[in-house]
């Protein structure tokens, strides 16, 4: 068997780790490998200690790092590879980002008073523009709510047009 993404469960998640994809640029390489040994406690194993070594012995690396991150969860996993600066980081569902401290603090969820519902998380402004930075001014509108504006203001219809448009139910 021979592997170039290998989907790995881990206690409380999944992980991947690509192997070789040079044509995409982000394979595994020497100094990645050394890393993520490192990471892994296996920089001593002869099978893995060299790239060369390791991708000759894939399949048993492959079985080497399911056991490893296997017996881990994936922030025991985020911290050894952070450690030992070993490239990788977990892929987030939006259940974790809706409360991350940096989407917070870029204010990618917000949360905007809606009439009915009270308070409403949801997405902010983005792309964060330093001129034009934009802003949720509201969660939505009630139904008809900007009725008076479209039709009387911009549209230039009476207030008695407009009672006839609701009385025949067309608005």
């Amino acid at each position: 068997m021979t592997f170039e993404t290998i989907r790995y469960e881990v206690k409380d998640a999944v992980a991947t780790l690509t192997l070789a994809r040079p044509e995409r640029a982000n394979a595994l390489n020497a100094r990645m490998l050394e890393e993520i040994n490192r990471a892994m406690d296996m920089a001593e194993d002869e099978r893995f200690n060299s790239f060369e070594r390791c991708m000759r012995h894939r399949d048993e690396f492959a079985a080497a790092v399911q056991a490893w991150m296997g017996a881990r969860t994936l922030a025991e996993i985020d911290a050894a590879f952070q450690a030992h600066g070993a490239p990788g980081t977990p892929v987030k569902s939006a259940a974790d980002l809706i409360d991350d401290p940096h989407i917070l603090a870029r204010e990618m969820v917000i949360t905007v008073e809606d009439k009915e519902l009270g308070p409403l998380r949801m997405q902010g402004v983005v792309p964060k523009l330093s001129r034009t930075p934009g802003a949720v001014r509201h969660a939505g509108q009630m139904l008809g709510e900007s009725n008076a504006l479209v039709y009387g203001e911009l549209l230039g219809m009476t207030p008695q047009d407009i009672e006839d448009l609701a009385a025949r139910g067309v608005i």
